[in-house]
C-alpha cells in the first residue's frame, strides 16, 4: 500500500522476482508508472496476501485467548486496505488506501464478534 510513499525515498519493498515476472522495471516503479504490468503485479500481490490471510485465519483459535483479537483485527484491517487499493483502481502511487477512523472502529468491532463466535 505504501509504494507511493516509498517512491520519493527511492525505496522498493516488492520482491524483485515479481517485478521481473510482471515486466515492471525499478525505474518505472520509481517514476510511478501505473500501466497494465503494474496493475497485474498488484492483483497478484493482493491475491497472494489474501491466500496468506485465509491460511492464517484458521490458526487464530489456536492462539492464546488474549492474542486472538489483535491478530484477528490486524487480518481484518489489512483486508480492508486491500479492498481500498482495488477500489482505487490499483493506483497506490497517487491515492492512499485510507481507512477512516469510523471504519477502523467498525472493523475492530466485527473482529471482536468473530473472535467471540470462535470460542
Amino acid at each position: 500500500r505504501a509504494v507511493g510513499e516509498d517512491r520519493p525515498r527511492q525505496r522498493i519493498y516488492l520482491p524483485r522476482e515479481d517485478l521481473v515476472r510482471f515486466g515492471v522495471t525499478e525505474q518505472a516503479l520509481l517514476k510511478g508508472v501505473k500501466d497494465e504490468n503494474y496493475t497485474n503485479m498488484l492483483k497478484f500481490q493482493i491475491a497472494r496476501a489474501r491466500e496468506w490471510y485465509d491460511r492464517a485465519e484458521s490458526g487464530i483459535p489456536m492462539l492464546a485467548e488474549d492474542a486472538r483479537l489483535p491478530v484477528r483485527a490486524s487480518l481484518d484491517m489489512y483486508s480492508v486496505i486491500l479492498e481500498k487499493i482495488e477500489k482505487n483502481d490499483y493506483d497506490n502511487f497517487n491515492l492512499r488506501a485510507y481507512t477512516p477512523k469510523w471504519q477502523k472502529l467498525l472493523t475492530v468491532c466485527n473482529s471482536w464478534a468473530k473472535v467471540q463466535m470462535q470460542k
